[in-house]
């Protein structure tokens, strides 16, 4: 069985693609873990948000094309589609900008010893439409 992305505007398949095996799958986690313990965690932040502003910045350029999937696969008006791309790189770009500062270290109030600090926890797996 193959999972099929189907425009709601025609009915018509856009594109298939096969299922994936547990083993498949757990090997595709494994690999953004390995690669997140080995890399990205290791990489300082300021790093980090260079990469994350890249993104954005990558989104305003392909800005066409990514705006006409939403529409080509879900049917959504095109001028929402932009709007959308707009807002995810808005806040691609606040994470950037602010990335450095929101996760200093902080000294904990009336215990001079501690200091909270904040670190990447790890692999994210979400299904989205």
């Amino acid at each position: 069985m193959n999972f099929r992305t189907v425009n709601p505007a025609t009915g018509k398949v856009v594109k298939e693609f096969p299922l994936q095996s547990d083993e498949q799958v757990f090997t595709a986690l494994s690999q953004a873990d390995k690669r997140y313990r080995e890399d990205w965690k290791r990489r300082p932040v300021a790093e980090r948000a260079r990469i994350v502003g890249r993104a954005a910045a990558i989104l305003r350029e392909k800005r066409d094309e990514y705006a006409s999937y939403a529409t080509l696969e879900m049917g959504k008006i095109a001028r929402f589609g932009y709007l959308e791309i707009d807002l995810v790189a808005d806040i691609l770009d606040y994470y950037a900008t602010n990335g450095e500062k929101f996760l200093a270290p902080q000294p904990v109030p009336g215990e001079p010893a501690a200091t909270v600090v904040h670190e990447p926890v790890g692999v994210i797996l979400a299904i989205e439409p």
